[in-house]
């Protein structure tokens, strides 16, 4: 679809938009090298290179924060395709139950989400080596009044033991590994122990915040993630362990013995790191991000930015997709309002003030963020009209305009005009014009008479395409089917 909801009638001069390859963008900082592989030898586990990943959602493996996707094991992950070449494409299943499932059908190449081996899953999945390590814990909500009690008055009226759990109610999703474990430690010592079982979506955040609130009793958890818990709800005790230590590893399909081996290699050897180190502690450590109330609020609400609102209502206005222009202002940005770049772009958007102008926004506003997203997305408009006219296939359109707005649209027509004489698809982005554009840096392309706008550092906007429709992958995979929180009924 065309994004052209109410069409502007502004004039922006052709030699403002057509004359500039400047990339008006700050600096990234280092959470995009994993998208940067072209020094690096690629390892063909696929025909593409690209490592397709099945995750779950939760803060253990992979969630959204300040625009970024985070999670210790999607750090990882993201480490290891740096590492050997790979591009990391997740998709969240956002049921556990699935989750396995989803990568036995073949959906994926690898499966994460703080999942725990057991003989059960063995029989028809193959592991990595251990990511970490880790035992269930038993959580229960301290006693009321628990800041005025002393130790033993607070243990007394506490389960400190697993065994004390005779006549209780745990709740537990029915297809995660403390539904069995439970079931097997009460057959074990003969204890009369009630496992109700939840709607998968719901997942252990839920459960242990619904016992925080004292809506059940109980619930147990990987100690690693309980401690993240613990530290963001004070009122939480997760001292008692219900299980042995046990390895948390990621899931294969059986039979792929490429990758299992290099698997084994890789981590072998990573977890003797200091990198390895620092994003352990970056999520399990006392200071982890994460330990913070107001961090875990945020990403409990779905939120990417504060200025998600604003975002959310401009995006009406061009008929985009919010989560595509919060894709692009991430790229522009950072979500810093402040931002300013050496080419004199401002604001979140980065928008340079004749631009801002031409759109009726005065340059003294473009650092406040509503002014600034006006701005920026009557240029989208403006562009999204202009390739509207030239492009037959509306899906292709997109592609066109993030290009423009980087580059300017002069020299992604000049890629049209090259990729024509030199027999690739001029109505097609990828393979075919962004080749060409990327090919303006040299001078047999930007001196061709069909090039009127000259030299062009194209390897920028064809980069910047790229980063801002991975931004938006990762946004429409964390929150497109992210479901509605639900209530528990407890009989």
């Amino acid at each position: 679809m065309p994004f052209k909801a109410n069409i502007l009638i502004f004039f922006l001069p052709i030699a403002l938009i057509f004359t500039s390859c400047n990339s008006a963008e700050i600096e990234e900082d280092a959470d995009d090298d994993y998208l940067k592989t072209d020094s690096i030898q690629q390892v063909k586990l696929l025909e593409d290179g690209t490592l397709n990943v099945l995750m779950s959602n939760n803060i253990a493996s992979y969630y959204i924060f300040k625009g970024q996707p985070r999670g210790f094991e999607y750090e990882m992950l993201k480490l290891f395709c740096k590492d050997n070449g790979l591009h990391l494409k997740i998709n969240v299943i956002r049921d556990f139950d699935y989750l396995l499932d989803s990568l036995q059908a073949g959906k994926g190449d690898i499966a994460a989400g703080n999942i725990t081996i057991t003989k059960d899953r063995r029989a028809y999945l193959d592991f990595s080596p251990e990511v970490l390590r880790t035992r269930q814990v038993l959580v229960q909500q301290l006693p009321e009044g628990y800041k005025k009690l002393s130790k033993k008055q607070r243990k007394a009226r506490l389960i400190q033991d697993a065994l004390d759990l005779n006549g209780k109610t745990v709740y537990v999703n029915t297809g995660s590994a403390f539904y069995a474990r439970l079931q097997n430690y009460a057959a074990e010592n003969g204890i009369d122990l009630t496992i109700k079982t939840v709607p998968s979506e719901l997942g252990t955040d839920e459960l242990v915040e619904m016992v925080a609130k004292g809506e059940i009793e109980y619930t147990v958890m990987d100690e690693n993630v309980a401690k993240i818990h613990a530290s963001i709800y004070k009122n939480l005790d997760i001292s008692v362990p219900v299980s042995l230590s046990q390895s948390i590893a990621w899931a294969i399909p059986k039979g792929n013995l490429h990758l299992k081996k290099l698997l084994e290699s890789w981590i072998a050897e990573r977890k003797k790191s200091t990198r390895f180190n620092m994003i352990y502690n970056k999520y399990f450590g006392s200071r982890g991000h994460l330990h913070n109330p107001k961090n875990y609020l945020v990403v409990k609400g779905g939120i990417i930015s504060p200025y998600d609102d604003i975002l959310k209502k401009h995006a009406v206005y061009i008929d985009w997709d919010w989560l595509l222009l919060a894709s692009l202002v991430n790229k522009e940005s950072k979500f810093n309002p402040s931002a300013k770049s050496s080419f004199g772009a401002v604001g979140l958007m980065q928008v340079l003030p004749n631009t801002g102008k031409r759109f009726g926004i005065d340059s003294t506003m473009l650092l406040m963020p509503e002014p600034n997203v006006i701005a920026g997305t009557r240029f989208l408009q403006w562009l999204d009209q202009f390739w509207y006219k030239r492009i037959e296939d509306t899906t292709q359109i997109i592609y066109f305009v993030l290009a423009s707005y980087n580059a300017g649209p002069g020299h992604v027509l000049d890629a049209m005009y090259l990729a024509e004489k030199y027999g690739l698809n001029p109505q097609v982005w990828k393979d075919n014009v962004e080749v060409m554009l990327e090919k303006k840096s040299q001078p047999k392309y930007y001196k061709d008479p069909v090039a009127k706008r000259g030299y062009c550092n194209g390897k920028q906007p064809v980069d910047y395409v790229e980063k801002v429709m991975r931004y938006y992958a990762f946004y429409k995979a964390y929150y497109d089917k992210k479901p509605a929180q639900k209530s528990l009924a407890l009989n």
